[in-house]
C-alpha cells in the first residue's frame, strides 16, 4: 500500500495550518525537489539577450524569428507567433521547436502569443541522438557547459531564461509555460521554479512529471500495472542524464538482468516508500499560481489516472491558499500527443483563470485519498 506525501507537511512532521506559513514551506519543497529530482535551478543571467533575426506579418500575424545569447556560449533559436493589434497578449511559452500547426492556430485563435523555442541547444537530448546515430561525444559537444543541474530542470530553466528576455513577456503577469512528454516535465519544473509564469502546464508529462511516482493506475482501472505505466526505474535506466542521481536510488531493481533490451522491466520496488515527494508535492509548489494537466486516455505509459490522484492530493494546499478552482485537469479521448484538444482545453482554461474566475471549478478531489 502506498500513501502519497502530505506537502503541507514540515520536515519536523508537523503540519502549516494557515497561508501565512506557505512561503516557508514552499521554500522546502522546492528545496527537496533539487536535492532528490532535478539539481540545483540555475537561476539568472542578466546578461542574455535576444536578437530578432527576421519578422513578418500576415493573416493577421506578427511572426519574429530570433536567438537568445549569453557571452559564455549559450545560443539557441526561438520563433514567437503574436496576434497582430494585441497590446500585451497572454503569452504561452512551448518547450518545444515547434508544435503541431492545429495546435498552434487553437492558442493564435483565442489570442494568445506563442513563443517555441530549440531546448536541445541548451543540453541535447543523449538518448535521443543516440537514437539518430550521434555518438554521447557529439552531443556533449553542443551543450552548455554552465549549468550542473540534471537536464529536465536545464530545459526548463531555458523556457524562465526566454521568459525574461522576450519584450512581450515583460510586467504581462498572464505568461503559461507549457510542453509535451519529457518537455512536460520540464514545464512543471519551470513553474515551479519561475514565479512569473502564471501557469504551468505539463501536457502528458509522466514519470518525473506530473504522473504519480506511487501509484500506477492503467486507464482501465487496473491498480499498480507496472508494466505498462513507467516507473521510476523504467525511466532513469532509459534516460539517466535527466534527473539527479539521488533520484536513481529510489527505482528498484530490473527483474532480470543483464540490464539490456528494450523490455528490460523494473518493477516499482519498495524504495519508493523512502522518497519523500511524489508529483502531488510538485504540483502543490506551484501554488497560489495555476496547473493545468492534460492527459490522453490511451496513454497508460504516463500514467494519466495517476496524474489525476495526483492532483487531488495537492488539492489542500490550493484550498488552504484560497486558489482551489487553480488545481485543474483534462482528459481526453487519444495517445501521446499533444494536440489540438489538449490546446484547446488549456486555453478555456485560461480564460476562465485570466479573465472568469468565477468559472473555475472549485479543484481535483477524491475522498479516499491518504496522505501522510
Amino acid at each position: 500500500m502506498y500513501y502519497l506525501p502530505n506537502p503541507l507537511k514540515r520536515p519536523d512532521g508537523s503540519v502549516i495550518s494557515d497561508k501565512s506559513e506557505w512561503p516557508e514551506q514552499r521554500r522546502y519543497l522546492l528545496a527537496m525537489a533539487q536535492e532528490y529530482l532535478y539539481g540545483t535551478w540555475p537561476g539568472e543571467r542578466p546578461d542574455a539577450k535576444t536578437v530578432i533575426e527576421l519578422e513578418n506579418a500576415s493573416d493577421g500575424l506578427c511572426v519574429q524569428t530570433g536567438r537568445l545569447i549569453t557571452p559564455d556560449g549559450l545560443d539557441f533559436s526561438f520563433t514567437l507567433r503574436s496576434p497582430k493589434g494585441t497590446e500585451k497578449p497572454p503569452v504561452i511559452i512551448a518547450i518545444a521547436r515547434e508544435l503541431l500547426p492545429e495546435t498552434e492556430k487553437v492558442f493564435i485563435n483565442h489570442g494568445y502569443a506563442l513563443a517555441t523555442f530549440d531546448f536541445r541547444a541548451i543540453i541535447p537530448d543523449y538518448k535521443s541522438d543516440q537514437n539518430s546515430g550521434i555518438s554521447y561525444e557529439e552531443s556533449y559537444k553542443k551543450a552548455y557547459k554552465r549549468l550542473s543541474c540534471a537536464t529536465i530542470m536545464a530545459w526548463g530553466w531555458g523556457a524562465s531564461l526566454l521568459r525574461r528576455n522576450l519584450e512581450i513577456c515583460r510586467y504581462n503577469p498572464r505568461v503559461i509555460v507549457t510542453g509535451h512528454s519529457r518537455c512536460g516535465k520540464a514545464a512543471l519544473c519551470a513553474g515551479m521554479f519561475d514565479e512569473n509564469f502564471a501557469v504551468a502546464a505539463p501536457i502528458g508529462s509522466g514519470c518525473g512529471g506530473a504522473g504519480c511516482l506511487r501509484y500506477l493506475i492503467t486507464c482501465d482501472g487496473e491498480e499498480q500495472n507496472e508494466r505498462r505505466v513507467e516507473t521510476v526505474g523504467r525511466i532513469n535506466w532509459v534516460f539517466p542524464d535527466w534527473f539527479t542521481k539521488r533520484f536513481h536510488e529510489y527505482g528498484g531493481k530490473p527483474e532480470v538482468p543483464p540490464y539490456t533490451g528494450a523490455g528490460c522491466f523494473f518493477p516499482l520496488g519498495d524504495e519508493i516508500n523512502f522518497l519523500p515527494f511524489d508529483s502531488n508535492t510538485l504540483m502543490a509548489a506551484v501554488a497560489p499560481r495555476a496547473v493545468f494537466t492534460s492527459e490522453g486516455d490511451e496513454d497508460d505509459w504516463a500514467n494519466p489516472k495517476g496524474c489525476l490522484l495526483a492532483h487531488a492530493g495537492a488539492q489542500n494546499v490550493f484550498d488552504m491558499l484560497g486558489a482551489s478552482g487553480a488545481n485543474a485537469y483534462n482528459l481526453r479521448h487519444g495517445k501521446h500527443c499533444f494536440c489540438a484538444d489538449d490546446a484547446e482545453a488549456l486555453a478555456e482554461f485560461c480564460d476562465s483563470y485570466f479573465y472568469h474566475p468565477e468559472k473555475l471549478s472549485n479543484g481535483i478531489r477524491s475522498d479516499n485519498l491518504r496522505l501522510i
